[in-house]
């Protein structure tokens, strides 16, 4: 341990190893969207594989967010950067939001991937203002609102696709 720290010597690996979704924030090309990728897959083992309900995933999320504030805060103070971009953690959080009270849908999963990108990359307000907040919050919560804003068009989407599937 260092002294005064409570952080061991090994701690900024552990803390990038996560907060780069488990190296997936090194990729040379397009870190956030391989970041998101690896969210794809997280969210199909948490749907098929534990078939978790709403209640359970909602908590993984809670537990998730929170948890990303804290790990993105640390690995932005290691890397001495406000949003190291192989910080891909919160893409993930992001994703994840986007699908939230959702059934499973194949045709919602490839839509969320997109919308989620289209909204982390466009940044339509109040995304960008949410960037500006200190540390972790300010990385992580402007992928929550664009996962927020996927969920509205997904929402949307259902219900225009049950309207004509019905009628």
């Amino acid at each position: 341990m260092e002294e005064g720290t409570g952080r061991t010597k090994n701690s900024p690996h552990v803390v990038l190893f996560f907060a780069t979704f488990f190296g997936l924030g090194y990729s040379r090309l397009m870190p956030g969207t391989v970041g998101t990728l690896g969210a794809v897959l997280l969210y199909l083992f948490l749907s098929l594989v534990l078939k978790i309900n709403f209640f359970w995933y909602g908590l993984v999320l809670i537990f998730l967010t929170w948890g990303s504030v804290w790990v993105c805060t640390q690995a932005a103070q290691y890397l001495n950067n406000k949003d190291p971009s192989c910080v891909v953690l919160d893409e993930g959080v992001g994703f994840l939001t986007s699908l939230f009270l959702l059934p499973f849908s194949w045709t919602l999963l490839i839509l969320a991937f997109f919308f989620n990108r289209l909204f982390d990359i466009w940044k339509p307000f109040p995304i960008r203002r949410l960037e500006k907040l200190p540390g972790g919050w300010g990385i992580v919560l402007d992928d929550v609102m664009a996962g927020l804003y996927a969920h509205l068009v997904l929402r949307v989407f259902l219900y225009f696709h049950n309207v004509f599937l019905i009628r």
